[in-house]
């Protein structure tokens, strides 16, 4: 009787185990990707609400003791960045300044007598749009929001609710948010 000693060959993986492998660390970093998509919009929107928010507070710091004069609608953006008045992160240049998604920002006196802080963020997406528009809305009001103008919906009624935000924003928004200048 002979005995036959087997032995086991050496062998990497197959191919299915591979797709597999391959697999898993596809659907890992995918993860990784959309948590990391959804941080950035998180801060973008909350970079928007603390530079709009400085913004007004600024404005009624530089016009503090002030009377307006005119009538007419003023655009004050280039004068507030000379008196950084507007975010460093929003300025682009002495003369005009965006918002953390890429959109034009320009502030104006507005009203008879020009007692109103217009606001304008010009390229917020639809998704945003509706979180900086109904969520703000709560915190705003408190320091004298007036008025949201989308597109061309204007909102006076606060709270403004996120489905009434998402029947209005479109894909790409202008959102201008109207401030009492002296709150």
């Amino acid at each position: 009787m002979e005995i036959k000693a087997f032995k086991k060959s050496k062998r990497g993986f197959n191919l299915i185990e591979a797709a597999i492998v391959l697999g898993v660390v596809g659907l890992v970093i995918g993860g990784i990707w959309v948590a990391a998509a959804a941080v950035q919009s998180n801060m973008r929107e909350s970079d928007t609400s603390k530079g709009l928010l400085q913004i007004v507070q600024n404005t009624r710091n530089l016009y503090y003791g002030q009377t307006p004069t005119t009538t007419a609608s003023t655009d004050i953006t280039t004068s507030l960045i000379a008196a950084n008045a507007i975010p460093a992160d929003f300025i682009i240049s002495t003369t005009a300044a965006k918002n953390p998604f890429n959109g034009a920002v320009t502030v104006s006196l507005t009203g008879n007598p020009n007692d109103t802080i217009a606001v304008s963020m010009a390229g917020v997406p639809k998704d945003s749009c509706i979180d900086l528009t109904s969520k703000n809305t709560s915190i705003s009001t408190g320091i004298g929001l007036s008025q949201i103008v989308i597109g061309s919906t204007t909102v006076s009624t606060f709270p403004y609710l996120p489905t009434s935000a998402a029947a209005t924003c479109g894909t790409t928004n202008t959102i201008v948010w109207s401030f009492g200048l002296r709150g």
